[in-house]
C-alpha cells in the first residue's frame, strides 16, 4: 500500500540521515587532527599511505559497521550523497583500498554490499 512504501522510504531516510551524522562525527574527529583539504596518511608496513577523502569516508563507514554489511544503497547515500554512484567508480574506490590494507580486509557479496573484517 502507498503509505507503507512512503513510511519505509522515510525510516530509510531517517537511517541514513543518522548514519551520514555518525560518520561526520567521525571524520570530524579525524579532521581534527589533520587539515580536510590534505591527503590522509595511514601507516602500512611501516609505509605510509596515502588516503583520499572519499576512501576515508568509505573506510569509517565500514568501521562503523564492522564486520557487518554495508548495502550499496548506503554506501551511495553517505559517500556519493547527491551525485550518481556508477558501479566502476564503487570498484575502483575498493580496488584502491584493497591495494592498502591487508588482504581479505574487506568482502564483498554481489548485489549486497561490502564489510570491513576487523580483528577483536
Amino acid at each position: 500500500d502507498k503509505n507503507n512504501i512512503e513510511n519505509i522510504k522515510q525510516n530509510n531516510i531517517n537511517i541514513e540521515n543518522n548514519i551520514k551524522h555518525e560518520n561526520n562525527n567521525a571524520s570530524e574527529k579525524i579532521n581534527n587532527k589533520i587539515n580536510e583539504d590534505q591527503v590522509k596518511n595511514e601507516q602500512k608496513d611501516g609505509n605510509l599511505v596515502k588516503i583520499s577523502k572519499k576512501e576515508l569516508e568509505f573506510l569509517t563507514l565500514l568501521c562503523k559497521n564492522a564486520n557487518s554489511f554495508v548495502n550499496y544503497d548506503l554506501i551511495q547515500a553517505v559517500i556519493w550523497e547527491d551525485s550518481f554512484m556508477s558501479e566502476d567508480a564503487l570498484k575502483s574506490l575498493v580496488t584502491k583500498i584493497r591495494a592498502k590494507l591487508p588482504i581479505n580486509s574487506l568482502e564483498n557479496f554481489a548485489k549486497i554490499g561490502y564489510k570491513i573484517n576487523t580483528i577483536n
